[in-house]
């Protein structure tokens, strides 16, 4: 059932108990401190067991002391018509502050909230409600935004002994570094089952104009919480990095209502290369056995924030707009005493509105939805799951202009996932890491809003490890048509310490012009001061670009010996690039990707299919990747507008030219495309949309270069498929 709520007049406080002190704070707006009697009804502060009102219009109220044992604590406007718009606040400071009564209730006016932020040691803020019942009106909200840790500060920092640049803070969910070694970046701390502690701030070089991370919300009811309104402790956006998201810790009888409680990180900024936040923790512990019958429409969200790797201007491909790469942080955590929300028949039909890891004990392993599956505006992972299977179609819907980075269901535990009929990506993201998908239907990526880059569909799946390089490490068949509408992407990711791969089976490929098959950095990881990283293309010894189809760059003859040879299959290639190589404390990129797409009929390629390994530099001390592996076969090659590339990435050190030693680009990759006609008008051999070029410098300079610096491009292949009735053998 759902539970209404009903705000209390001072006479119905009265009638409830002759003996009911009703406490009625008098000041109509601006700002009132709880402890000054003379704006009390009764001339004196609240007591043990008053009814204490606090009514107004715009009325902010301090608190820095806990409340007594109240009878009830009702916070509503005095306005006829309630609105949001003239909100009240109850502003509580300092760590053991609390508010105690029987019940607690705020009507859709109605706020209690702390604010400001702290540096390392205890932390000096939060909201904490110790009561019966708690009723939480719609527009009603519990609030802790940006109330945690100030940038650079928290229980994350301290296991950071080489921080990068740029990086969010992190809670139930980490912001990794971007290249490689994600171990360095910040640590995820407190208990999923019990987040008391908040959230924390951004790094950059110092803690000025980065976010803070997310306050701490405990409620603590011994009877209902009826949640219509918003209960959050988000991280905040700053200038250099966005914090994660804080702790909210409800333990009660029961939960329903339709509000919101979420801890979500936030988002950096695109100008700036700024990090996100990663999601913070919420935890709902109710009685399993009085839960049982009651309807609950909440939605819990966790969300790890995002932001773009961004240059503005692209020096190789002259894009005016800029290059850009989608950088998310972690979800955080989601935790109940049960799974009776995911699994319960009444919620799932409203769509899962869950953003976040789900932790409850009894999480399943298995999950089989009959007949149609619609995931409104969720960002769900489900770690525990090694199947999922539905035997209609999936729908995934998202909303907004970045509504991809947003929205969707992620399955990381190398789930087999068999969907019965289509799979469509509406402005929202499908993730695996490893594990196989398996679609009956047609797989659909589309937007759901105009004009915006990152509001189409997103497949992105990663490679899990594997024996050898080049071996799948997770899989894709699509029994009908794989169509990628504008703004639309789909990721593969290798692995990035062994290079297994993703590989892709479809009955026809539709890639519409404003899409893409990106596999950009998605190869092996960068290698980072001391600590190696990966591929074959790589020999350590300093500032040199990896190589793959053409070898990397250097610009002294002393280190030409560090340059790698080429590797890989120019026929039939699968290899990820190696990663470039930057300082301890600096961005790496990583190599290109592989992208491997076999189709029985058609291929239409109108858009953009790439593996490439940094476009753009984004800080100094760095050597380019080499471009990864483009492999596509099909037996009709369609496509006008489509480009192919599978570049080496460039590279970067600051400072004059005289001072600038060891840097090198990447080598390019490789790319092989094999139909039996082609029909296409832009992808035919020798096409200038048909490239594995080598890096170049991202800055005009006078040395000598060495093998591979700018010069060596990788191979491109085009092979010819026998004709029907023949042997074939593409592997």
């Amino acid at each position: 059932m759902h539970r209404t709520m009903s705000i209390l007049s001072a006479a119905a406080c009265l009638a409830l108990a002759a003996d009911t002190p009703t406490n009625v704070l008098t000041q109509a707006s601006g700002i009132a401190r709880w402890d000054d009697p003379s704006k009390w009804s009764l001339q004196r502060v609240p007591q043990d067991g008053d009814c204490a009102i606090v009514e107004g219009n715009t009325l902010t109220v301090l608190l820095d002391a806990s409340t007594p044992a109240l009878d009830e604590f009702v916070l509503r406007t005095t306005r006829n018509n309630p609105s949001p718009l003239y909100r009240n606040s109850l502003v509580v400071s300092n760590w053991t502050t609390c508010v105690r009564a029987r019940r607690v209730a705020l009507d859709m006016s109605g706020t209690i909230k702390t604010v400001g932020q702290f540096r390392n040691g205890e932390p000096s803020n939060r909201v904490w409600i110790a009561a019966t019942t708690l009723e939480l009106a719609g527009g009603g909200r519990i609030e802790a935004d940006g109330a945690g840790w100030a940038g650079a500060n928290g229980p994350c920092w301290a296991a950071a002994s080489a921080r990068a640049k740029y990086q969010g803070g992190s809670y139930g969910g980490a912001h990794p570094y971007l290249g490689a070694n994600n171990a360095i970046g910040p640590a995820t701390y407190g208990d999923a089952a019990a987040p008391v502690e908040p959230g924390c701030g951004a790094y950059q070089y110092i803690a000025n104009g980065t976010g803070a991370g997310g306050g701490a919300i405990r409620i603590d009811l011994s009877g209902d919480f009826v949640c219509n309104g918003v209960v959050s402790a988000n991280g905040k956006t700053g200038s250099n990095g966005g914090g994660s998201g804080g702790g909210v810790y409800v333990t009660c009888r029961t939960i329903s209502g339709s509000g919101t409680i979420c801890a979500n990180g936030r988002n950096g900024t695109e100008a700036a290369n700024v990090a996100a936040g990663g999601g913070g923790r919420v935890a709902v512990v109710y009685d399993v056995s009085a839960q049982n019958g009651v309807d609950c429409d909440v939605r819990f969200e966790a969300r790890g924030g995002f932001g773009l790797v961004y240059q503005a201007g692209d020096t190789r491909n002259s894009d005016t707009v800029g290059w850009r790469k989608e950088w998310i942080a972690a979800p955080g955590t989601l935790y109940f005493p049960d799974s009776r929300f995911l699994t319960g028949t009444s919620y799932r039909e409203r769509g899962w509105k869950f953003a976040g890891v789900w932790c409850a004990p009894d999480a399943p392993t298995a999950l089989y939805v009959p007949g149609e599956l619609v995931l409104d505006r969720c960002m769900l992972s489900l770690p525990s799951v090694k199947s999922f299977s539905a035997s209609g179609g999936v729908t995934l819907v998202g909303t907004g202009g970045v509504s991809r980075l947003e929205h969707g269901l992620c399955l990381p535990s190398s789930a087999a996932v068999t969907v019965g009929g289509d799979l469509v990506l509406k402005g929202a993201r499908f993730e695996m890491r490893g594990g196989s998908l398996a679609v009956a239907g047609n797989l659909v990526e589309t937007t759901n809003a105009v004009d915006a880059a990152y509001c189409g569909g997103a497949l992105v799946v990663y490679a899990a490890p594997t024996n050898a390089a080049g071996q799948l490490g997770a899989s894709v068949r699509v029994d009908g048509t794989w169509s990628l509408g504008p703004n639309s992407v789909c990721r593969p990711h290798c692995d990035d310490t062994n290079g297994a791969v993703v590989a892709f089976s479809v009955r026809n490929l539709v890639l519409d012009a404003g899409a893409a098959i990106d596999a950009d950095m998605g190869g092996y990881r960068a290698w980072r001061g001391s600590v190696p990283g990966g591929g074959p293309g790589m020999i350590w010894g300093g500032y040199v670009g990896a190589s793959h189809g053409g070898v990397g760059g250097t610009q002294i003859a002393g280190t030409v010996s560090y340059v790698a040879s080429p590797y890989g299959d120019s026929k039939r290639p699968d290899a990820a690039g190696t990663g470039g190589y930057t300082s301890a404390n600096r961005f790496g990129f990583p190599g290109g990707g592989t992208v491997i797409v076999k189709a029985a009929r058609s291929m239409t390629l109108n858009g953009l299919v790439t593996a490439c390994s940094n476009r753009e530099f984004y800080h100094d001390y760095s050597t380019g990747g080499s471009g990864g592996s483009v492999y596509l076969a099909a037996r009709d090659l369609y496509g006008t507008t489509g480009e192919i590339s599978a570049d080496g990435g460039l590279s970067y050190k600051g400072g004059a030219a005289a001072t600038r030693t060891n840097e090198g680009t990447g080598g390019g990759g490789r790319i092989a495309v094999w139909c039996q006609n082609n029909h296409s008008s832009a992808v035919v051999e020798g096409s200038p949309r048909v490239h594995a070029s080598a890096g170049v410098d991202a800055v005009a300079r006078t040395e000598a270069t060495y093998p591979g610096d700018g010069t060596d491009a990788g191979t491109v292949f085009w092979g010819v498929l026998a004709a029907p009735g023949m042997v074939i053998n593409v592997q």
